[in-house]
């Protein structure tokens, strides 16, 4: 674990494995650090949810507002708030201010309107709500969840071809869908011998007027018999994130990194972090390699931290190049570095003894 000083001005956390990834971030002097600097959403944008969050620094000790409401800023001159949206067209203004001048920024998010109620007679299917949405592949044993839109009170059931049929589905009450009458939702549980490739969700619902609604999913469902680990690694520096929709990463993965695949989803693989833990990266940045493969899983040998001019540099040797992640944290300042698969040959760690700004 690292912790920084305050006014420590540069920290690298360096990760070297059969490759070289750095970490940076750095705190800039009071003259040259801009007054506001936003870090999410850096541009205007169009969304779907009723509340965005606003990210960003500012120099230590000034003060910041957004929409005229007083924001905490912490030591380190980082702030964070959640905005709610209204339907359509929001303007959301952030300043700041210190002795030294003023500033601010102006964004404009779009926030589009919730879709209207299905009639409930006649009898309809809401062709905006299909899940699954987009092409999946799960492993023999995965659960699918399925959905769609329709009109309200009716009786709902799904089946995929040779999977499973006559699957019951439950029309979910407003507050377990985002305010929205008439979603029904299903599961399986999808166990599978063979592979069984590319097959829809074909959706039947029969509404209060005695009428029966067909249709397919757009996205098509594979599965695989799963018995044979999938592993692959990227071919390129690459976004690890923990959903495929997700505007913030959990870090850069380089190339060169090995990771377990234990599905697909759209343009994304599903990577398997931990038994119970699970991220995606986009399919064009990783390759498969041959069955066979070995699970990414590796040793960290003599962790030792060294000078590298005004930087400090952590390093490790592992024998396999697998995920990670490095979070940081403002208040305390703090770093955190998680290499999945791996453990600890040695519980020493060698640092420089005149450094006092890394806590063990």
């Amino acid at each position: 674990m690292l912790r920084p000083k305050a006014h420590l001005i540069r920290i690298i956390l360096s990760v070297i494995f059969t490759f070289s990834y750095s970490f940076l971030f750095s705190q800039d002097t009071l003259t040259t650090k801009p007054l506001l600097s936003l870090i999410f959403p850096t541009e205007s944008d169009t969304v779907a949810y009723s509340k965005i969050r606003i990210s960003g620094s500012t120099r230590p000790g000034a003060t910041v507002k957004i929409n005229q409401k007083n924001v905490k800023v912490y030591r380190s001159g980082a702030f964070v708030d959640l905005v709610s949206l209204t339907p359509r067209m929001n303007e959301i203004v952030i300043s700041a201010s210190d002795s030294l001048g003023d500033s601010t920024a102006v964004l404009q998010i779009y926030r589009e309107p919730p879709i209207p109620v299905s009639p409930i007679t006649p009898t309809e299917i809401d062709s905006r709500i299909i899940w699954p949405d987009e092409n999946i592949t799960l492993l023999s044993g995965d659960y699918l969840e399925v959905r769609f839109k329709g009109s309200p009170g009716g009786r709902a059931k799904f089946k995929i071809s040779k999977l499973c049929k006559n699957i019951p589905m439950t029309e979910l009450a407003p507050e377990e869908a985002s305010g929205m009458r008439g979603i029904y939702s299903g599961i399986i549980k999808l166990e599978t011998k063979k592979k069984v490739e590319a097959k829809p969700v074909e959706f039947e619902l029969r509404g209060r007027d005695g009428k029966k609604v067909k249709v397919k999913s757009p996205g098509l469902v594979t599965v695989l018999p799963g018995k044979i680990p999938l592993v692959g690694e990227t071919t390129a520096q690459t976004y690890l994130k923990t959903t495929p929709y997700a505007l913030t990463v959990m870090t850069i993965l380089p190339e060169g990194v090995r990771l377990h695949l234990v599905g697909e989803r759209g343009k994304h693989y599903k990577v398997r972090l931990t038994e119970n833990s699970y991220a995606y990266v986009q399919t064009k940045d990783v390759k498969i390699l041959p069955l066979g493969t070995p699970i990414p899983k590796t040793t960290i040998r003599l962790p030792w931290i060294s000078f590298r001019d005004d930087w400090l540099q952590l390093n490790m040797r592992v024998n396999t190049a697998c995920a990670y992640t490095v979070e940081q944290t403002v208040d305390p300042a703090m770093l955190v570095l998680t290499v999945y698969g791996a453990h600890l040959a040695s519980q020493w760690i060698t640092y420089p003894e005149k450094d006092s700004t890394i806590k063990m």
